[in-house]
């Protein structure tokens, strides 16, 4: 599964039941200061980089790891590609970029792709997309950034409600700066 649509998902199961149990809910805007930086550091996926020591890590699957702290998400997931179906960056981008708009649609979420461009990825060159998603009055924005290397596709995705964008997205763009893929 692709980490965009696993976003879709758990936003989809998690947070619309809660807004439509509950009526409100108050999403905090703000990240709490950092106290320090952690390193992940992991062979098997063939990365390392420093993130907010205050960030929960899960492994939702073998091949993702889901970093979090109330009200942003960030998901890394590294695996091989199908050797029948090897892509260069240029195909996998596009059946990507496919593939989340019907997964976003078919979730009933509205989907405005904000940004589609060349970018890199831990010294790699990478694609990067902003994609702003709206369900009912809740807004989230998404970036995600990948990347392949040695036929394996390195992605990383970051979320948080639009109106804590400006102070969370730091955190991850400070990842991606000290993120490092090996060959």
């Amino acid at each position: 599964m692709h980490f965009l649509r696993f976003v879709i998902a758990v936003f989809a199961l998690t947070v619309i039941p809660i807004l439509v149990g509950v009526g409100v809910v108050i999403f905090s805007n703000t990240l709490k200061p950092s106290t320090g930086l952690a390193v992940f550091d992991n062979r098997d996926f063939g990365i390392s980089f420093s993130y907010p020591s205050e960030w929960k890590k899960e492994y939702p699957s073998k091949t993702m790891i889901r970093f979090s702290q109330d009200p942003v998400a960030m998901i890394f997931e590294g695996k091989e590609l199908d050797a029948q179906k090897i892509r260069t960056l240029a195909k996998y981008t596009k059946e990507n970029l496919s593939e989340i708009a019907e997964s976003a649609e078919a979730s009933g979420f509205t989907y405005v792709l904000e940004e589609s461009a060349p970018a890199m990825l831990g010294g790699k060159e990478a694609h990067r997309i902003s994609v702003l998603m709206e369900k009912e009055w809740h807004t989230l924005r998404v970036v995600q950034v990948w990347s392949i290397v040695n036929d394996r596709i390195y992605a990383v995705s970051f979320s948080a409600p639009l109106n804590g964008w400006p102070t969370a997205v730091q955190s991850f763009e400070n990842v991606l700066q000290s993120l490092k893929i090996r060959d």
